[in-house]
């Protein structure tokens, strides 16, 4: 369900946003548990996705890698999540209304390889990184798949403790 009154709408952004930024912003400075901070930061548009609708997601994902663009000291967490994971929960969602299982994890795993290649390329090409081309890439690429695979069960994870736990304290008026 949808928030009737758009101050509501504009409440619920703004928190997504402001919270995403300081989890970003924390995960580009925190000693330990970067992928942890990372990872919460990605995973808020849950609330915008389920309060609001996909269209306000959206806004709030736009306006969320605008300002870390500024804000976030360390560039790479913003590209990762301008470049994929900002608006994999929102993808996510529409490639999950297929219903058919094993399609979906077909589409996401090739998106999340189509991503990697580009963001690969990206850093190759705008800092110089070599990578390498011998089988210890295959093995970096196979622990990238893994982890993106806990990722996903993760974000799903979460999106159901949001539903089931967290929606009803939150008390959105309807």
């Amino acid at each position: 369900m949808k928030p009737k009154n758009k101050a509501h709408i504009a409440t619920i952004g703004a928190a997504t946003i402001a919270l995403s930024i300081i989890f970003l912003f924390a995960a580009s400075i925190a000693p330990t548990g970067r992928f942890l901070l990372f990872a919460i930061a990605t995973m808020l548009s849950i609330a915008v996705v389920i309060e609001c609708g996909l269209a306000w997601a959206w806004t709030s994902y736009a306006a969320t890698a605008i300002l870390a663009l500024f804000l976030v000291p360390d560039k790479t967490m913003v590209f990762l999540y301008i470049l994929f994971f900002g608006y994999y929960g929102m993808v996510k969602m529409y490639i999950e209304m297929l219903q058919k299982l094993w399609l979906e994890w077909t589409i996401k795993m090739t998106l999340f390889a189509v991503v990697s290649y580009i963001i690969g390329f990206l850093l190759a090409g705008l800092i110089g990184l070599k990578l390498p081309a011998n089988y210890s890439m295959l093995i970096l690429w196979g622990i990238a798949i893994v982890g993106f695979t806990l990722y996903d069960i993760g974000y799903s994870s979460a999106a159901n403790l949001y539903i089931h736990s967290l929606q009803r304290y939150l008390k959105f008026k309807r």
